[in-house]
This record gives C-alpha cells, structure tokens and sequence, in this order.
C-alpha cells in the first residue's frame, strides 16, 4: 500500500508506525514528498501504480500538499479530484483522499467539507469525522456515496491501539431495514438458488415475498451494491451489479456452494463471481487523520 505522507516528517511516521502496528507493517511504501496535481503529480502515482499492479489502494494525505491553488471555484475544486479518479478508474484501485474540514459548524455533514462541492461531486464517496469538543474521544462518522448507503455510526478511539472502535449506527432504523433487506434476499435465494435479471425484477420478487424495506430498484441496489462482502461471508451469497449498455443495469445472485473439509463447512471454490466482479475503482474524501508506514522503497520516478 503507498501512503503519500505530506504533512508528516519521517520520524513522526515512524512513531506512530511503531504505536499502531507494533513493527509488522506488511508492505507499505511511504512519501513524504510529491509534485502537484496537472504538474508532476499524476504521472508519478500512474508510474508507481505501473511498476506495482498488485496494489489496490491508496492514501493521500492530504488533498491540499497536491492541489494548485490557483483556482478555489466549483470547477478547480472538481478537476483537482478529477485527475486522481481518472487514475483510480484507469488503474482499478481505491483512492483515500485526505481532506480538511472547516472550522465553522454546519448541519449538514457535506458541508463541513472545506471548499466548494465540487470536491463531493466528483468524489465516488465521501466520509466525514466530526467530534463535538477536539478532546473527545468519541465521535461520529457520516458516510455517503454514488453506491453508498447514506450513514451515520457512532465511533470510540481506543487510545492503546490508536484506532477508531465502531460502537454502533446513529440511525438504528437504516440498520434494521438493511437487516430485514438481506434476510429477505437470503430465503428468496436459498429457494431459486440463483437470479439474473433487472433490479425491478428481483425487487418485484421480493415484494410477492411480503418485503417492503425499499420500494424502488435503484434504491435496492444502493442497498446491496456495499454489502457484497457480508452477502458473501455471512449469507452464502455470491452477489455482483454490472451496467450491460443503454442503461440496463444486471444483478446476478447465487448460492454459493458447500463443501465439508475436516468436519468443517467451507466455501466451494469453485464459485467465481467474485472473480468477475468490477473492480472497485473508487476515490473517496475522508476528513480524518490516518497515520501509517515505514519508507521502504525509492527509486528516480517514484515519490521523491
């Protein structure tokens, strides 16, 4: 994983390298230098990204040690994450982009972002971490995206371990209504074994079942579309959404297969949805601090 590293000198790194992975760092590049965006920037990342294809996400922190500053409109704001979506989109990888939030309070989480929305709208998603009083050390974080069930969860820093505790959702409702969504998917799949079809199909089949969670198919899938992984892990269902052309857009369902190794219950790896599934080519604003990493590795077109 490269973590581009701006705002930090190698020794703070190192100490909270040490703090928070206890010296196993598996493998990390860190920079602590780098052009800006349009001038340099672009090329190094896609170079980088080139040399090491195995890599599938990156941090930059933060967005403004990048960014030209000669234009703060909707429109410079947009073209600068604009250049790092093409590289995600380009290179099938994820993208943390670190950002800053205003000093002045808002009641809507977007707006607390600093800047215009263009950096929100062209950004895949966008978390925001808010603590009411800066010694807290509980907190909330707001989630939001193109694919991306709008949430709210209730966090705790467990200062031992310098990380963020998930304590719960701020809105048990959504939680409750996602629970009902993918137990409903479950005794419908268990029954079919497998669906390929529209998203207005298998919600109709859902609502001849007496599920009434959601009531539109884009609103299905934005429900589905991030729990793939616990579709998966914890129901046994291999899920994927791809765009087939002219704006019909596929869902395809199956039940994974079993098999027993040892007297222990496994996945058949014979299932290869995952493996044909899209790549999650996203960037994603988050205004929180991450610390990370241990230079390992540079050479004359990487991050000087």
């Amino acid at each position: 994983m490269p973590y581009v590293s701006l705002e930090d000198p190698r020794q703070r790194i190192q100490k909270r390298l040490a703090e928070v992975t206890g010296g196993d760092t598996g493998q990390i590049w860190i920079a602590t230098e780098a052009e800006l965006i349009g001038t340099g920037f672009d090329e190094q990342l896609a170079n980088f990204l080139s040399d090491y294809p195995n890599v599938k996400f990156v941090i930059i922190d933060t967005l403004q040690k990048v960014r030209q500053m000669m234009d703060c409109s909707y429109a410079g704001d947009y073209d600068a994450v604009s250049h790092i979506k093409m590289i995600a989109d380009r290179f099938g990888v994820s993208i943390l982009l670190v950002h800053h939030t205003r000093k002045a309070g808002a009641s809507d989480p977007l707006q607390m972002i600093s800047g215009t929305t263009g950096l929100s709208g062209c950004a895949d998603g966008v978390m925001v971490i808010q603590k009411k009083l800066r010694q807290e050390t509980e907190a909330e974080l707001f989630v939001t995206g193109r694919d991306t069930i709008d949430m709210q969860m209730q966090l705790q820093f467990d200062s031992a371990a310098k990380i963020w505790d998930f304590i719960g959702y701020s809105n048990p409702e959504k939680t409750e209504k996602k629970a009902r969504l993918l137990s409903a998917v479950y005794e419908l799949i268990t029954e079919i074994k497998t669906f390929d079809g529209t998203p207005t199909e298998l919600l109709k089949l859902l609502q001849e079942r007496g599920e009434n969670s959601v009531s539109k198919p884009n609103a299905l899938t934005r429900l589905l579309n991030p729990n793939t992984e616990i579709l998966r892990h914890d129901y046994g269902i291999a899920y994927r959404s791809d765009d087939r052309g002219g704006g019909v857009r596929k869902v395809h369902l199956k039940l994974m297969p079993v098999v027993e190794v040892d007297g222990t219950v496994v996945e058949d790896g014979s299932d290869d949805s995952a493996d044909n599934a899209s790549p999650d080519d996203t960037v994603t604003i988050v205004t929180m601090a991450l610390t990370s990493g241990e230079k390992t590795s540079r050479r004359k077109g990487d991050f000087e």
